[in-house]
């Protein structure tokens, strides 16, 4: 609806002035859960241009690495690493996340080749 395109302009919005959005982190965090996927790829985007100011956030960034969606899984990771970069604590989280997205990848890759 309307609502999810609002949504999705204010994270693009924020995911611009990077570090300076930090005092919105939460409030962009809280949009992972959302029920539209363009909403929490954008809200885990916005959080890995966050870099250090989306730390704090890294474990629940972590739990979309599970998501129902290829795209979310592939937003969580690319958003960890690059938060990862930012701050250290992140780092080991992040490298996991990326292996699991290389994983994602080649399962794909393989499936493809089956049907074909």
């Amino acid at each position: 609806g309307n609502d999810t395109h609002i949504r999705k302009g204010a994270l693009t919005s924020l995911a611009k002035l990077e570090e300076d959005a930090a005092p919105f982190a939460e409030d962009v965090a809280d949009l992972m859960n959302d029920g539209n996927e363009d909403v929490r790829i954008a809200s885990l985007e916005t959080l890995g241009c966050m870099g250090q100011a989306a730390a704090s956030f890294v474990q629940v960034m972590a739990t979309h690495c599970e998501d129902k969606s290829l795209r979310v899984r592939n937003a969580a990771r690319m958003s960890l690493c690059r938060v990862g970069k930012a701050a250290a604590e992140a780092g080991e989280v992040a490298a996991e996340a990326f292996t699991k997205m290389l994983q994602d990848t080649r399962q794909a890759m393989d499936s493809r080749k089956q049907a074909l």
